[in-house]
């Protein structure tokens, strides 16, 4: 072999080695931090998922279009967040409600935000005025990115899936600023920096569809050229006064705009909502910026809560906190003013932390305190606390050793932290126990309990009926004007099948609030089992009034007019349901009974009441016994008489295991007509009492 090919061969495998290694520290990150995130893939839906994901028809895409992809964008709950929108609907393509998908990726956001990082904190310690500053820079960069990624405090935004507008904003922002930095470093070629420019601008009009919070990003990026790319200097400000005033004018008109949509303007003046006003807001948030860094500096599992219970400061020293932390924040600020020459890093790290908390954390009227508001902020003040920690500890091995220790310690929290989002009830149980006085843990324990106990596979469990009265009459100790409670209590009676008691704090609710829709719901279910049918068609109607896209109603008003015989109307709302919400099992189940056990000629449609009970019992994944009797029953009027025996059969044993003697009755009853080869067909009289099966399914 000549000389020359065994030096391009060696050459070549140098090469390969050298990306290996290059790849090496990337490969890590997404290893870690998809095993400290492993815990999570099967965490249920939590909170505010409900609006923008569960209860969100927009994003239910089964044949994607741009018209289906716009309105997902669009007409969702939080128009003002168009990409993160989109990112629900096609997880929703591609698995519906199957949560794995959902958290496979917010783990991947996550992950691909920690890696940008830690190219961005590569590429700045590589920059000519720190270059000689930190040794290492590659290690340091690595270190830094990988303890933000395993930090205990981002598992909220990580963990909690809607909070992927948050993560999602935060990896475009942190994207945007690195092939920023990338461009500026190519700029000599301009063949080489305009992609590059481009992918910038990209990345931060990505970011800012993701969520508000982004519309820092045109200052970040200027203060970034200024400090580490101009060298502070005052000349290179007042040469592009201008272009400053341009980049202020737009963040501004950014800002305009978004205040005069419809949720962002109520956000920013609905203060009455949250008890306290502007400036009681504005003085609170000291307190709870400084909160933040302790979490950032202790994150003990322990500390981490969902639903903090932070006091207001009502004056400067009510309480004396509020002062202190005042003293606190600016006197950083100043610092990093002051220091900004010597200490370039650390200064615009402290201006990145308070800068990016400046949009939440200021007079706006919404929540005071919120742990995913720290995912962005996070990403360089953890990064300042690592290159500190590093310039203090001389020795290699001994940097090795501190940092492989913290490494552990915050995967460990981490870990345990996600446990607690294992389960709806587990992660309300925990917020009870940290916010024992805060109306909302125990109302949201409460309606969770009751949730679980009310499932289509819990047959309503009455004891833990019973555990979520006790909670709701927590709640109204707690907040006797909150109408939620008295509404809850209602469902919570409806339950155990005390219509009265139902009627009367359904009652209670709708004088606190006489526009609160779900209540007009339960109270027509209450007036319905109270043999007042007219009247729950009133207050379903009233209702539907109020909110037009609550599917069970629909369903409800069917079961009614099914029991009046006025089919066409039942089969109308059965559709109604079912079009608002294509995964809502009992309207599927209903009128998939109806379509394969009617008599009637014209409603009989087995092949289109396969097709729904199937659905149903994919929803409800084939363990529910009453909806699998209602498969047995579409199969035999299709006439597949082995498959409804055998799921008959299953649906007999499902509810033995609950002990619903009832419902084994009738489905050995329809078993015998399987094994003869007949069909079941369900016979009545045209009455409004009528006990058919399908009023039970209500």
């Amino acid at each position: 072999m000549p000389a020359t090919d065994k030096k391009d061969k060696t050459i070549s495998g140098l090469n390969r080695n050298n990306y290996f290694l290059s790849s090496l520290p990337i490969i890590a990150l997404a290893a870690i931090g998809f095993l400290v995130y492993c815990n999570t893939l099967n965490s249920p839906f939590q909170f505010d998922d409900e609006g923008s994901i569960t209860k969100n028809r927009y994003i239910r895409i089964t044949d994607p279009n741009l018209q289906t992809l716009a309105d997902a964008a669009f007409k969702s709950p939080l128009p003002e967040r168009p990409v993160a929108n989109i990112t629900f609907a096609l997880n929703y393509m591609i698995g519906r409600y199957n949560v794995v998908g959902y958290h496979l990726t917010n783990i991947f956001i996550h992950i691909i935000s920690g890696v940008f990082l830690f190219l961005l904190l590569k590429n700045t310690l590589a920059l000519p005025l720190l270059e000689n500053k930190f040794p290492h820079p590659k290690y340091l960069a690595f270190a830094a990115a990988l303890l933000w990624l395993i930090h205990p405090i981002q598992t909220q935004a990580v963990t909690y899936i809607v909070q992927r507008m948050t993560s999602l904003a935060s990896m475009f922002y942190i994207i945007s600023i690195y092939f920023y930095v990338k461009a500026r470093l190519a700029y000599q070629s301009r063949m080489r920096s305009w992609p590059l420019f481009l992918a910038c601008v990209i990345s931060g009009l990505l970011s800012f569809g993701s969520k508000e919070i982004t519309a820092t990003l045109p200052f970040f990026i200027l203060l970034y050229e200024w400090f580490f790319f101009q060298n502070l200097e005052w000349q290179w400000l007042k040469k592009r006064f201008y272009v400053l005033l341009a980049v202020f004018v737009f963040v501004l008109l950014l800002a305009l705009l978004y205040f005069s949509i419809g949720p962002a303007r109520q956000m920013a003046t609905e203060h009455s909502r949250w008890h306290f006003t502007p400036l009681q807001r504005q003085l609170t948030e000291f307190r709870v910026v400084v909160f933040y860094v302790s979490l950032l500096l202790y994150p003990n599992p322990a500390c981490l809560n969902l639903d903090h219970d932070f006091s207001i400061s009502t004056s400067l020293l009510n309480p004396p906190q509020t002062l202190v932390t005042i003293i606190i924040i600016l006197g950083l600020i100043l610092a990093a003013v002051l220091l900004a020459k010597k200490h370039r890093l650390f200064s615009f790290c402290i201006l990145w932390f308070f800068g990016n908390l400046l949009i939440e954390s200021s007079f706006l009227g919404i929540e005071l305190i919120y742990e995913h508001r720290l995912y962005l902020p996070s990403m360089l003040a953890i990064s300042a606390l690592i290159c500190l920690l590093w310039k203090l500890l001389k020795p290699n091995l001994l940097k090795a050793a501190v940092f492989s220790i913290l490494a552990l310690l915050l995967l460990s929290a981490t870990y345990i932290r996600n446990k607690v989002w294992a389960d709806e009830i587990t992660l309300w149980q925990d917020c009870v126990a940290k916010s024992p006085t805060k109306w909302r843990p125990n109302h949201n324990l409460a309606t969770t309990i009751y949730n679980k106990a009310t499932s289509i596979y819990n047959n309503y469990n009455k004891q833990e009926c019973q555990q979520a009265i006790d909670f709701y009459n927590k709640a109204i100790l707690i907040d006797p004007c909150n109408f939620e409670s008295y509404e809850g209590l209602g469902f919570a009676y409806q339950a155990l099948n005390k219509y009265k008691e139902a009627l009367d704090y359904t009652n209670k609710s709708l004088a606190i609030n006489p526009k609160a829709a779900k209540s007009y719901y339960v109270k027509g279910q209450a007036l319905y089992r109270l043999n007042q049918p007219d009247q729950a068609i009133e207050n379903f109607n009233k209702s539907i009034e109020l909110n037009a896209s609550f599917d069970k109603m629909y369903n409800d008003l069917a079961v009614i007019y099914y029991g009046r015989r006025q089919t066409e109307k039942a089969i109308y709302y059965w559709e109604t349901a079912i079009r608002l919400n294509p995964d809502q099992a009992e309207s599927l189940n209903n009128l998939a009974f109806l379509l394969s056990t009617s008599p009637d000629k014209n409603i009989f449609n087995p092949a289109e009441g396969l097709r729904l009970a199937q659905k149903a019992n994919e929803v409800t994944k084939y363990k529910n016994p009453d909806l699998l009797d209602t498969l047995a029953a579409a199969y035999a009027a299709n006439g597949q008489f082995d498959s409804a025996i055998q799921t008959a059969q299953k649906a007999i044993a499902l509810a033995e295991a609950k002990g619903n003697n009832q419902l084994i009755g009738e489905i050995k009853n329809r078993l015998r007509l399987y094994e003869s080869s007949q069909p079941f067909i369900e016979q009545y009289e045209k009455s409004e009492n009528t006990n058919s099966k399908l009023q039970e399914k209500q």
